[in-house]
């Protein structure tokens, strides 16, 4: 009996030790996840701090574009819409223009953006402007800025990356929409012509290409090959001879009206129709200066080099 007593009297101790542990328990688990919860809301008050603190600042900064609004109104800079700049840009090297766009990137001493729908950002150089421009403007805000053409990087058919010098925003936001104009300014358009670098960078229409071929001296390519090489051109004449080359290219050989002979490569289309031996041509490509090639008696002779992109 005097052992029953002894261990009831543990089960009683350890039971009594559990449900102090269990009570404890309870208590850190309300008041543990009402600090964590507390430091959440905290957490939360200061990241709505951060922001409202944030846009003030952008508001503060804003305000203080009027300097940049000043250099704008007083530069004679004309709108240009991102499409005309992305295409026209060899065009107006040294012209005073401005833009509504995107900010994609602020960094380099510059602001980029990606203008058309190629994967290239441009920049808007804006020297010691930056660091102000960093710290009131983000990726995705509405900017008008304006700034000098200064050139074009073109990378195919990942896109050009435009750049322009002593840039100035003068808006941003709401405020920079305001100076949006649905087509450039007609003060430009003597600049919108497609000529052979615009060509070089962008793609343009058959009709746009056409028109810049011209009819080039056949002597003188023969005379300075290395000149003539990218020039757009055009050849009329017959078709003398047709040799079929590799990966499925030809090499077409047409005699103009001087008898002049000149060595012509084209690829077609899937089902476009084939020039023959003595069909009546115009073709329309780029000189890429001599190539030597061999006559029917095995005589090595150099010709012009014409890279076909249109026949007619």
């Amino acid at each position: 009996m005097v052992a029953d007593k002894k261990k009831n009297k543990k089960i009683g101790c350890c039971g009594t030790i559990i449900w102090i542990f269990i009570i404890f328990a309870i208590i850190g688990a309300v008041f543990g996840g009402n600090d964590k919860e507390n430091a959440k809301n905290e957490s939360k008050k200061e990241a709505k701090k951060t922001v409202e603190q944030k846009q003030k600042k952008k508001q503060e900064e804003n305000v203080s574009f009027k300097n940049e609004l000043e250099v704008f109104l007083s530069g004679n800079y004309l709108f240009v819409t991102n499409e005309d700049l992305d295409k026209y840009c060899t065009n107006m090297k040294d012209i005073n223009v401005y833009v509504v766009t995107d900010v994609d990137d602020i960094k380099d001493g510059k602001i980029q953006s990606t203008l058309s729908d190629g994967f290239m950002m441009s920049g808007f150089n804006v020297g010691d402007r930056y660091s102000k421009y960093e710290s009131s403007l983000e990726k995705g805000d509405i900017v008008a800025i304006c700034g000098t053409v200064a050139g074009q990087d073109s990378y195919g058919g990942i896109g050009n990356s435009i750049s322009l010098n002593d840039c100035y925003v003068f808006a941003s936001g709401q405020e920079a929409e305001k100076y949006r104009k649905d087509k450039s300014d007609d003060a430009l358009s003597q600049y919108f012509v497609v000529t052979e670098e615009v060509a070089d960078s962008n793609e343009i229409s058959e009709e746009d290409y056409k028109t810049l071929c011209q009819q080039l001296d056949y002597t003188d390519i023969l005379r300075n090959p290395d000149s003539y090489d990218g020039k757009y051109c055009v050849v009329s004449g017959t078709v003398d001879q047709v040799i079929e080359g590799w990966f499925g290219s030809f090499t077409i050989y047409v005699v103009d009206g001087n008898g002049n002979k000149w060595g012509c490569t084209y690829s077609y289309a899937d089902d476009e129709s084939h020039v023959l031996e003595g069909d009546s041509v115009t073709a329309y490509g780029e000189c890429k200066g001599t190539a030597n090639t061999e006559t029917v008696l095995g005589e090595q002779v150099t010709l012009p080099h014409i890279s076909i992109e249109y026949w007619d």
